[in-house]
């Protein structure tokens, strides 16, 4: 009988596909998402088929002869990120695809809930297939690709983002709405997120910045999990990156699907390395083991309602130079700035010891969100813990006990709320968050910072008004800073002293855009005031990751900032697009690390000093970003940052990045029968010597200037109806041996040399 209804079934999918009428056409065009003009030569890949159709120069696309059904949707465009649609069709269908071709050079529209438009905020995007290509490295090190943001290294795997010279506390990274709550605090705590987790990365300043609070004097990065593609079939895709230094891999796991209940994404990502390498030595205890994995859900309650929920756990244990940590003051002296550190091995090891890191985070969010008419309403629960062990080497086999030990715990409450007025847009928010950090008291000494308690209250208000030819926007922000405090002084014997701080923090932003096809200008404004950090405050002891001594200052006053840039955008179509800005900052009572010309000798060895001071500072800087395209095969993208930091009576400011130029030349071949796109590319940065110094504050002259070359291949093939991407790349390609200014560890060692990267990633 089931034999009969198998041949029955069988006589009738063959009867179907007969009979169904396969006379279907689409109408598709192509247009860039800035100015509506079309793309010629985009390649539109349908799954289902196996076909592929190219945009003529109206940036159309006509097929015919389609059969009615469900179709995954792939288009391509050489210096885009691909867009994927999922369709179901059953008549004759138009429809248009907005693409970001210029994502690389100009601002960049927000997507998120907030159906916000680019205005007065300055905003630079990093989109999933850059994020995921470099997903084996820091969050710091993959936002080097925007114009304007470096980064200061501790070492070769930790790396924290500068933004326009600022970085620290005063950059506010905002992990899926949330503000991030860890121990920012010290250039060797590094972004406790995975990259490899996000969809898209945004760096915004500007009134935008105001929604979220925090002390971000220098900027906000925006990382979001992104939109989930409304498909019922199961997605996701598995990648594998390689490098040959220090021998590290890295593996990511993406899985999402719409169901008619619940739209979800899993990830899950993991890296092993080993000791890095120079070009001449190894660096010792350099290596680093890596975790995270993070859930989203979002249910559809009603057509105006959604729920979200997210968790995200990052864990890393980072190993750190084992020649930075010196047992006397003439090995001290030695040490800085010679040519092999104390303790290098001649092999290779995954080996990971004291001096060494293990680093959790944990975020656990509910949102939830009412889309009414002409008004939209935003309610999120956050809570977040952080762990972090530091490990130094100690005598008497107490290297397995942490020399510092600290808990942080959160909570985050925000109401968000829009109004949409016509051609206006009104919103305001109010927040709660409140920290709690204690120290762990295994470690068996005084902690570098103490316990405290945190309580922060915000309330902000923004208005933009957009026209077809300008845009305005500005907002207010205030926030008040309650900290209570445990500290234990150094007297003999320690007392603990209760210590209690307020701080009423103002900002104001406001910003303009002004569209005189082609050309594009934007002015933005803001003063902002930013309180002092309780490592600021309170710092007193041996902060063994960065091999030095910090002293905090209680008697620290608030930052006020005064911060303009102006910014000119040129675009001819899309084969030329060009952008310049220059940015000026004035900080009152700056607080900055000033290193000490004498180290100190303690029982745990000999370290240099470090204290925290104030003083008034002006930053400016030039941006300029160039990009020509010809042909549709070849682009050249051309970058130049331009930035000085000094006090207001002329002494240079320290760890203000140097000048950077880079250049790349990427050559584009048209699609062909086994590859979809084909990318083979070369480029170059060269990393000016910072001369704007004070021998006075520094240990050493700042190291020469370098020239670093990069070249590689990239594709995306069909494998057994399977879409893979298939990455090869060689970082310093010509193996130079240098020392950069940023990281805080070439006193002591060079940085790595030539490496290969080999990127292989399935979709499916």
């Amino acid at each position: 009988m089931s034999r009969i209804l198998n041949i029955l079934l069988f006589t009738f999918q063959v009867y179907y596909a007969f009979t169904q009428d396969c006379k279907i056409r689409w109408g598709v065009k192509v247009m860039d998402h800035h100015d509506d003009h079309p793309l010629e030569f985009a390649t539109l890949f349908i799954q289902e088929t196996g076909n592929a159709y190219t945009s003529n120069v109206k940036g159309e696309i006509n097929i015919g002869s389609m059969c009615p059904g469900e179709y995954h949707i792939t288009i391509h465009h050489f210096g885009c990120d691909p867009v994927k649609i999922y369709m179901s069709i059953h008549r004759d269908t138009n429809f248009t695809v907005l693409m970001e071709h210029h994502a690389h050079t100009l601002q960049s529209v927000e997507v998120s809930d907030y159906k916000s438009k680019n205005t007065g905020a300055s905003k630079h995007t990093l989109h999933s297939k850059e994020i995921q290509s470099q997903s084996d490295q820091p969050l710091a090190s993959i936002l080097q690709n925007i114009i304007g943001v470096q980064s200061l290294k501790n070492g070769t795997t930790i790396a924290i983002p500068i933004i326009q010279g600022l970085t620290g506390t005063r950059i506010t990274l905002v992990n899926n709405g949330i503000i991030q709550s860890a121990q920012q605090w010290g250039a060797d705590h590094a972004p406790e997120i995975d990259p490899f987790a996000a969809s898209e990365i945004k760096v915004i300043k500007g009134v935008d910045a105001i929604s979220y609070g925090g002390n971000g004097l220098g900027g906000m990065i925006l990382m979001e999990p992104g939109p989930i593609l409304k498909d019922p079939h199961l997605h996701g895709n598995v990648q594998s990156i390689y490098r040959t230094n220090g021998r590290s891999y890295h593996i990511g796991l993406k899985l999402e699907q719409s169901t008619e209940k619940i739209d979800w994404r899993l990830t899950a990502s993991g890296k092993l390395s080993g000791d890095h390498s120079t070009p001449n030595y190894y660096l010792s205890n350099t290596g680093t083991k890596d975790f995270a994995i993070s859930a989203l859900g979002v249910l559809q309650k009603k057509p105006s309602k959604l729920v979200k929920y997210y968790y995200s756990l990052f864990h890393s244990s980072p190993g750190l130079l084992r020649g930075s940590h010196i047992g006397n003051l003439s090995d001290l002296k030695e040490a800085l700035g010679r040519d092999i550190p104390f303790f290098t091995k001649n092999n290779f090891s995954y080996q990971i010891e004291a001096p060494r890191q293990n680093v959790s985070h944990h975020l656990l969010k509910a949102s939830f969100q009412w889309d009414l008419d002409h008004r939209f309403r935003e309610l999120q629960f956050a809570g977040q813990w952080n762990s972090r062990k530091e490990y130094d080497v100690r005598r008497s086999g107490k290297s397995d006990i942490p020399a510092l030990s600290l808990n942080l715990l959160s909570s985050h409450l925000i109401w968000n709320e829009r109004f949409d007025l016509g051609n206006q847009q009104l919103s305001y928010g109010i927040s709660h968050r409140f920290n709690i950090n204690t120290a762990n008291k295994e470690t068996g000494i005084i902690p570098l910072i103490p316990d405290y308690f945190l309580n922060n209250a915000g309330l902000y208000t923004k208005w933009n008004l957009m026209k077809e030819q300008f845009q305005l926007e500005a907002g207010l922000r205030y926030d008040l800073n309650h900290f209570k405090v445990d500290y234990i002084d150094r007297s003999i014997p320690p007392s603990i002293q209760k210590i209690q701080k307020f701080y009423h923090n103002y900002s104001i932003a406001s910003g303009a855009i002004f569209n005189l096809d082609p050309v594009t200008i934007a002015i933005n404004s803001g003063w902002t005031q930013r309180s002092p950090e309780i490592h600021e405050l309170f710092s007193n002891g041996l902060h063994q990751s960065v091999a030095g001594i910090e002293e905090g200052d209680p008697g620290l006053k608030q930052e006020s900032s005064f911060k303009t840039q102006l910014t000119g955008s040129l675009l001819v179509e899309e084969w030329l697009s060009a952008e310049a800005g220059i940015w000026i900052q004035s900080i009152k009572d700056y607080i900055f690390l000033e290193p000490q010309l004498e180290p100190r000798l303690t029982i745990r060895g000999a370290f240099p000093v470090y204290l925290y001071k104030q003083t008034d500072a002006r930053l400016y800087g030039i941006d300029l970003t160039f990009r020509f395209e010809f042909n549709h095969k070849w682009q050249m993208i051309h970058k130049f940052s331009y930035l000085r930091g000094q006090e207001t009576s002329g002494t240079p400011l320290v760890y203000m990045p140097p000048h950077q130029l880079s250049g790349s030349l990427h050559r584009y071949i048209l699609p062909g029968k086994k590859f979809r796109k084909l990318d083979l590319f070369v480029s170059a940065s060269y990393h000016f010597r910072q001369n704007h110094y004070s021998i006075k504050t520094d240990f050493l002259e700042p190291p020469p200037a370098y020239l670093l070359i990069t070249a590689g291949i990239d594709t995306e093939m069909i494998i057994f109806d399977q879409k893979w991407h298939i990455g090869l790349e060689i970082d310093n390609l010509w193996n130079e041996r240098y020392r950069d200014y940023l990281n805080r560890l070439r006193y002591f060692a060079d940085e790595e040399g030539r490496s290969f990267r080999i990127l292989l990633k399935m979709e499916f």
